[in-house]
């Protein structure tokens, strides 16, 4: 399939159709693991924002499987699966201390 790109497009971009499509991640069960993540953000000082993620990732398989599932990680999606792919520390370790809390939380 070619799609012209642009009002007056002298060039096409070619690409194959979908071999992929999944489902989004089930609020109902979903949100309450994205809303733990959250509250556990903001009891470590980070602002939190629950977003829709319009990527792939391996969280709609887990879901379809009943498996509670999010997308979390420090860093932004800017940054990731490019040429100079990077991340700052700081980052990571606010990260793991997030998940830290939240399984503390959630073990009480």
């Amino acid at each position: 399939m070619a799609t012209a790109v642009g009002p007056e497009a002298s060039a096409a971009i070619e690409h194959e159709p979908p071999f992929l499509s999944s489902e989004g991640l089930p609020q109902e069960v979903d949100g309450r693991t994205a809303a733990m993540l959250a509250a556990a953000a903001t009891r470590c000082g980070h602002k939190t924002r629950v977003l829709a993620a319009r990527y792939g990732t391996n969280a709609s398989i887990y879901a379809a499987a009943d498996v509670p599932s999010v997308v979390f990680g420090p860093g932004s999606i800017a940054q990731a699966h490019t040429v100079d792919e990077w991340i700052e520390l700081d980052q990571v370790a606010l990260a793991a201390a997030i998940l830290t809390d939240t399984v503390a939380a959630a073990a009480v």
